[in-house]
């Protein structure tokens, strides 16, 4: 909100709130009943940033670059197989950086494919990415993140309207197979 000049200029009783929200429609299609309630998870959508700390992704056995406390979370979780949060705070605090470790990377949609492979497979699964359905601010910057150093990300969602939305945003936008 800093460029705003004010705190709560996109709160939701302000008028540009309703603006903006009224302009996501125009761009989307008329907002189901749940993204009425989620205006963090609408303004996501188009780059808006609400809030850095509620914008996560969840992560498991990505290996960083040793560098940071972000790289260290990552690394340690992945040398258990255990899922991990970080969110768009910590990603653009402490940018990750990664190599030639992981050819490619799966990215899901659904946390639960991340619990069954984290329980099937634990250290040994491949990394896994979860942007737990419309890809929050952090879920890109990660993914953005991945593309810069040369990693491959594949995309597998659901097959109903809102996965297939999900998984054009994700291909067309972040060059996913």
């Amino acid at each position: 909100t800093e460029p705003l000049g004010d705190a709560h200029a996109l709160d939701a009783d302000q008028a540009l709130h309703r603006y903006l929200r009224e302009a996501i429609e125009k761009l989307w299609g008329k907002l189901g009943q749940a993204d009425r309630w989620r205006s963090r998870d609408v303004f996501a959508r188009v780059g808006i940033v609400l809030d850095e700390l509620s914008s996560t992704v969840l992560v498991m056995n990505l290996r960083a670059r040793p560098g940071g406390f972000v790289a260290h979370l990552l690394n340690d979780a992945a040398a258990v197989g255990q899922p991990v949060r970080i969110t768009f705070r910590m990603l653009r605090e402490c940018p990750l950086s990664f190599d030639s470790r992981h050819p490619m990377v799966s990215v899901c949609e659904n946390p639960s494919v991340m619990a069954s492979a984290a329980d099937a497979l634990g250290p040994e699964s491949r990394p896994l990415v979860c942007v737990e359905g419309f890809p929050s601010h952090a879920a890109i910057r990660l993914i953005d993140q991945l593309a810069a150093a040369g990693v491959t990300c594949r995309y597998h969602g659901d097959f109903d309207p809102s996965g297939i939305q999900i998984a054009h945003q994700m291909i067309v936008g972040h060059q996913m197979h």
